[in-house]
Formats: structure tokens, C-alpha cells, sequence
């Protein structure tokens, strides 16, 4: 597990020396769940100190690592509307939390979320609230490296979707293109073209889109990148090979595309569609 690989970098970067115990302060006022610190509205901000923090019996078990039980700190919020919010945190230093969100009551928690190294962006976490609903938010150490673990929690509503549709044109264009390879001679790659229009109610600087063509037997899948400054933007899809050598070309008529497009704004993804939209194919003239 890369968590134990990291585990012994860090103790090699710091030797893990535990701390003096003259050093130790008292633990922090929110070490355990039921002293939680309350957030009283978002965007919501505080200093995190896990090497002062302990392990309470009341904690559920580490929801990134269950053999991986060290300090924790608590933080409660109950939001007064429904929406999302991301829980992040902000190292100072060598920080390496796990964050989970958690309903219920102490001792009978209920898990919502479990941050995602895997998915998510780095010590953040994204999860839906409802209103009037109180959440338990864990942040524990993943590696014990005290006393290096300090840093800043944040819980802040997460930015709007992107606002409008994403539709595919009526028309996408198919065309052939010969190449030449030194050990097999010519072949022929086809080539399915698909133009987009976004819409946007703000301003995007970086949208990932990704699409997938079908046709009978055939399928082909492409990627790219495009911005929405003005409330609108076109984007041009050139997706090849189909098969290998070119396989083969798909014909004019009908053909289904799955589109998606990716917000990467604000260090977050998020869907704007991912739905399947017939399209007629036709040759490039």
C-alpha cells in the first residue's frame, strides 16, 4: 500500500524521532468527537495540530486504513440549505491527513464519505449536505509523523456546476487518410470528426472533454481540452484510428456519441453530461 511506502520516506526524511516529552502539549480542544469544533457557517477555516491531538475510543476506525488508528481532531456542521461542500486541508509542512464525514450520533455514526487519494485532489474531499442534517468531520494522521503534522482545515462550498448543456451537432464528418509504414507499406486510417458547442454562465479556463463514437461493431474514442470565456465555445473533435490500421471505416448515416465534458477549475472535476446523442456521419468533402 502506497501509504506504508510513503510512511518510510518520511521516517527516513525526519528519522521519525518521537517527541521529547517535555515538549508535549495538552491535546487540542476538539480531539474528541463529542468536544467536536463547531463550524458555525461556511467558508470556515482553522489551524490543525494532529501531534498534540490523540486516539479516542469514540473514533470509528481509520476509513482510509483500518490497521492505521493516530490522532484525530473533530469538526461539526449543519448547514442550513442543501448543496456540497469540500473539506480540505492545507499543509503547512509534511501533512498527511485522511478526511471522513460522518452523520449520527457518537458511537453510532453513520459514513458519508472517505477521502479518495486515489480520485480526489490531494487532502481534499467533496460531499453532498442536506439541511438541517449535522455532519462529523474526521481529520486523523495517516502516518504518525509527529511533530510534523500542522496545517489548515477548510470547509467551503463547492463551486457551482458548470451552468448550460453540451450538445453535439446534427452533422459529424468521416474521412480516410492514407499513411505509409516502413515495414507493412500503406494503409488507410479513418478518421470520425464531431463538433461541439458548450455553454457556460461563467467564465471556465480549462474543460477536459472526452467522447466515444459508435457504429455498429465499430467505436472509436478521443480526448481534448478547450476554455468557455464568453458563454459559449466550439470545439472541433478529430478521433482516430478506428482499429488497427485504420480498421474499418465507418459509414455514412446514423451513429451514437457519449460526451463528457470535465471542469478543472478550482482543482475539481466536475460532469457536465455523459449521455448518448445520435449523430449522422457523413463523408468529408
Amino acid at each position: 500500500m502506497r501509504y506504508r511506502t510513503l510512511a518510510v520516506f518520511f521516517c527516513t526524511l525526519v528519522a521519525c524521532l518521537p517527541l521529547p516529552p517535555a515538549a508535549m502539549a495538552a491535546p487540542p480542544p476538539n480531539d474528541t468527537i463529542q468536544n467536536a469544533a463547531v463550524v458555525p457557517a461556511v467558508p470556515y477555516s482553522a489551524a490543525v495540530n494532529l501531534p498534540e491531538a490523540t486516539t479516542s475510543p469514540s473514533d470509528p476506525v481509520n476509513c482510509m486504513d483500518a490497521s492505521l488508528q493516530n490522532s484525530t481532531v473533530w469538526y461539526r456542521y449543519t448547514p442550513d440549505a442543501a448543496g456540497s461542500v469540500d473539506a480540505s486541508i492545507v499543509p503547512d509542512a509534511s501533512l498527511t491527513p485522511y478526511i471522513g464525514v460522518y452523520t449520527g450520533t457518537p458511537g453510532a455514526l453513520e459514513p458519508v464519505k472517505c477521502q479518495d487519494f486515489y480520485t480526489e485532489p490531494y487532502n481534499t474531499t467533496r460531499f453532498p449536505v442536506s439541511a438541517g442534517v449535522g455532519y462529523y468531520i474526521e481529520v486523523g494522521s495517516v502516518f504518525q509523523l509527529a511533530p510534523y503534522e500542522t496545517g489548515t482545515f477548510q470547509l467551503v462550498a463547492s463551486p457551482p456546476p458548470i451552468a448550460g448543456s453540451l450538445t453535439v451537432a446534427p452533422q459529424a464528418t468521416t474521412y480516410n487518410q492514407l499513411k505509409f509504414d516502413p515495414e507493412g507499406g500503406f494503409f488507410v486510417v479513418h478518421h470520425v470528426v464531431i463538433n461541439l458547442q458548450l455553454s457556460c454562465a461563467a467564465p471556465i479556463s480549462s474543460i477536459q472533454i472526452n467522447a466515444t463514437v459508435n457504429q455498429d461493431d465499430r467505436s472509436v474514442s478521443g480526448s481534448g481540452s478547450t476554455s468557455c470565456a464568453s458563454g459559449s465555445a466550439a470545439m472541433q473533435l478529430d478521433l482516430a484510428p478506428v482499429g488497427p490500421y485504420g480498421g474499418d471505416s465507418f459509414n455514412p448515416g446514423a451513429a451514437t456519441a457519449s460526451v463528457t465534458a470535465y471542469n478543472f477549475d478550482q482543482n475539481y472535476s466536475q460532469t457536465v453530461t455523459d449521455a448518448p446523442i445520435v449523430i449522422s456521419i457523413r463523408r468529408k468533402s
